[in-house]
């Protein structure tokens, strides 16, 4: 399970596509690019020189140094040079962090270390990454958070849990009838610390992880929480008037870790900080707002990605282009961004010809590598 915020229909198409190709990767000196060609999967560095030759039927970002790669249907992982160097043969795997990767033996997860020992042991239904020390995981039907040790700290007797940021992890309960559906009062969202306990903050209609110390939530009636595909969904759905759910705006407080509320604004959608800044939609257009809530990017676009690295993507007119942090465009692209600048290089999709091509360019808009597109995650 995955938490998704879905923010309108561009957003959750960009975040569809991204969940299936490369999303991401941890920066470290030596950065790979997932890229595909003669129907494998390989690796490419910052000036798009093929690295680690196209062998693999799947592959994953590289994360901590290492990569998990599927040949003959397992997963394995290599180091930069294109190594093998843990033979888990493993048929679902996760990335690893803080030392640590999920591995799946049997029907259970466990956790091992770089150099491939088992360090906990499998016992786990469901098993994510660890962040600021704890790890999400299913045990024995509940949620639960776990040390490097593997020791439960704690039970989460939550319909959902998300990762720690800052401290804090978002939690969704259903707190009344459930059809399975987006009735408003149906599922509320909170926050617990890192004992367990719930927040002060409350729970709320809707809310977003903390990100730069900053989260927004929402107890307005037209933005509400839900499940799609076992996922957890938060939008502005305005059941009443599905046609122009999205024109009406909704109030929004961004609340610090201690709860307190930093500034409020009515918006139409919202998205979560990154960069210190957050995109916002009134009257149909996106800008983006600082974390005092001034809006510094003025609404302009009609479709926003968060800041990374200090550009985003944009779109106006159907015609993408990069910004900077004052809003300057920076160079105009024709594809539409499946991940964001990451160790430099952004990925992007064009189906201008058939079949459709994956580009990685530079933040001058040079095209550093360009091949057939294929999905890597």
């Amino acid at each position: 399970m995955r938490t998704r915020f879905s923010f309108g229909a561009w957003g959750l198409i960009c975040v569809l596509i991204a969940t299936s190709v490369a999303v991401g990767q941890t920066r470290n000196s030596s950065a790979r690019f997932p890229v595909y060609s003669n129907k494998k999967y390989g690796y490419i560095n910052e000036q798009g020189q093929v690295v680690i030759q196209p062998r693999f039927d799947r592959i994953m970002n590289f994360s901590e140094g290492l990569a998990a790669v599927l040949q003959n249907s397992y997963w394995n992982y290599i180091d930069e040079s294109g190594k093998v160097v843990i033979a888990v043969r493993s048929p679902k795997v996760r990335s690893f962090s803080e030392g640590l990767a999920a591995v799946m033996f049997g029907s259970t997860y466990g956790y091992i270390d770089k150099k491939g020992n088992v360090v906990i042991k499998p016992q786990f239904a469901v098993a994510f990454d660890f962040s600021e020390g704890l790890a999400r995981v299913k045990l024995n039907g509940e949620w639960a958070f776990i040390d490097k040790s593997g020791r439960a700290v704690f039970v989460a007797p939550f319909d959902y849990v998300d990762d720690f940021r800052d401290g804090y992890a978002m939690v969704a309960k259903q707190l009344g009838n459930n059809n399975g559906g987006f009735t408003a009062g149906e599922l509320k969202v909170s926050y617990i610390g890192k004992t367990g306990s719930l927040t002060p903050i409350g729970w709320w209609n809707a809310g977003s992880r903390f990100s730069g110390a900053l989260a927004f939530v929402s107890k307005d009636p037209n933005i509400i929480a839900g499940f799609a595909r076992d996922e957890l969904i938060m939008d502005n759905l305005d059941i009443s008037d599905p046609a122009h759910a999205f024109a009406k705006p909704v109030s929004y407080s961004f609340i610090n870790v201690n709860g307190q509320t930093v500034f409020e604004g009515a918006y139409e959608q919202v998205q979560a900080f990154a960069d210190h800044r957050a995109a916002v939609r009134i009257k149909g257009k996106w800008g983006y707002v600082n974390e005092l809530g001034e809006m510094i990017i003025p609404p302009q676009f009609d479709a926003v990605e968060p800041f990374s690295e200090g550009m985003a993507f944009v779109k106006l007119n159907d015609e993408g282009y990069f910004i900077d942090t004052s809003g300057r465009v920076v160079f105009r692209t024709g594809a539409s961004l499946i991940t964001p600048f990451t160790n430099g290089l952004a990925y992007l999709l064009t189906c201008n010809v058939s079949p459709c091509q994956s580009l990685y360019v530079d933040k001058q808009g040079r095209i550093v590598w360009q091949g057939v597109h294929g999905n890597t995650n």
